[in-house]
């Protein structure tokens, strides 16, 4: 889906400009997990459970990191 790759290219540039930016980290780990790139969304689902203030994303993003790791 084109709508994919645009999310993706923003989330990365979001990132480029502020690389703590957690909001984008985690929507750029679910981009990554919809078009099948594992490594990739494991990367920024780590950053968002190590930077994130909200504990429900963050307990999500551990959980994500759980399940992509096998």
């Amino acid at each position: 889906k084109p709508e994919i790759l645009i999310w993706q290219v923003s989330f990365k540039k979001a990132i480029g400009i502020m690389p703590d930016y957690v909001d984008a980290h985690w929507e750029l780990a679910k981009v990554y997990l919809k078009t099948g790139n594992k490594a990739k969304a494991l990367k920024h689902f780590k950053v968002v459970a190590e930077k994130d203030n909200n504990v429900e994303r963050s307990r999500n993003a551990l959980q994500y990191i759980e399940q992509l790791k096998y």
